[in-house]
């Protein structure tokens, strides 16, 4: 979670507070942090059985409201988007 967090404040000051503030090595350096952010997430979450487990069980249970759901699809988005971007490298 301290992980995550720390990319969303990452990401924040990279667009929002100094885009253009920031040089070329500063920008690199915040982007090779969320990037290894990103790869720790996905290797504490892909070792741990019981979180996707629980994850495809809510996204097979018919009595779940939309809410849950959408949040619950949005997670697996997001993650399948953070996989997709790490392969790359």
């Amino acid at each position: 979670l301290k992980k995550i967090h720390q990319n969303y404040r990452l990401s924040f000051l990279k667009d929002v507070v100094l885009p253009r503030a920031l040089d070329d090595n500063a920008f690199a350096a915040l982007n090779q942090i969320a990037f290894y952010n990103n790869m720790q997430i996905i290797s504490a979450l892909s070792a741990d059985p019981v979180f996707f487990q629980a994850l495809c069980d809510k996204l097979s249970d018919t009595t779940l409201e939309s809410q849950p759901l959408l949040e619950a699809l949005r997670l697996l988005q997001e993650l399948c988007t953070i996989a997709k971007q790490l392969q790359l490298y």
